[in-house]
């Protein structure tokens, strides 16, 4: 017998049920628009850095990498942090 949070089968999940959620539907959108302005903005990131701060196109990876670690190791931290925590529905 099942015991826990997550007693929920996958036959009761669709995508249209999560998508009623009006916090789903804004957090899809956020998410949307924050990949297309990070997609977007990194030719005018790279032509500033290269105007104002003198950044030779040779080094400019390491300053794009420099603002993706962070990314990269909370996208492996935060699950293993929050493993211990139930999952609510």
């Amino acid at each position: 017998m099942l015991v826990g949070y997550n007693l929920l089968e996958e036959k009761d999940i669709s995508m249209l049920l999560i998508l009623k959620s009006k916090d789903v539907v804004f957090a899809f959108i956020a998410c949307g628009v924050g990949m297309y302005n990070v997609s977007f903005f990194t030719v005018f990131l790279a032509l500033h850095l290269e105007k104002t701060f003198d950044v030779k196109a040779d080094d400019m990876g390491y300053y794009f990498a420099l603002l993706s670690f962070p990314y990269f190791f909370s996208a492996i931290l935060a699950p293993a942090i929050f493993a211990c925590f139930p999952r609510k529905v």
